[in-house]
């Protein structure tokens, strides 16, 4: 074992090289545009905040709006292929017929393939 003696004073610590003079958020922010990543993710939040504010200008429906008799009708397949036309562009669902079994008397729910809903 060695008995070195080390200099603790504050005169004897050099400076740092390549300190900055930058704040914390300046470190930050230049590293954050250096990230392509972090760069694509900072535009989708900022993307969902825009939405998320005017979300009442982009609903199709207004906030309030129910439908009593379509209430309890379950989930539908969002189709692009129809039987008579072919591909559509759009996403669209067929209305949905009730139809009360006649044994359980249970409500059944069949698409009708005659009306489409965008």
């Amino acid at each position: 074992m060695t008995d070195e003696v080390y200099d603790m004073s504050l005169d004897a610590l050099a400076p740092v090289q390549g300190a900055s003079s930058e704040s914390y958020f300046q470190l930050v922010w230049r590293r954050f545009r250096k990230s392509k990543p972090a760069i694509i993710g900072g535009f989708i939040v900022l993307l969902l905040a825009i939405l998320a504010i005017f979300a009442e200008f982009f609903a199709p429906y207004p906030l309030r709006m129910t439908n009593a008799h379509n209430a309890f009708i379950p989930p539908t397949r969002v189709h692009f292929f129809d039987d008579e036309s072919g591909f559509h562009l759009r996403p669209f669902v067929y209305l949905q017929v009730v139809e009360i079994d006649p044994k359980t008397f249970l409500p059944r729910w069949t698409e009708d393939k005659t009306q489409l809903y965008p």
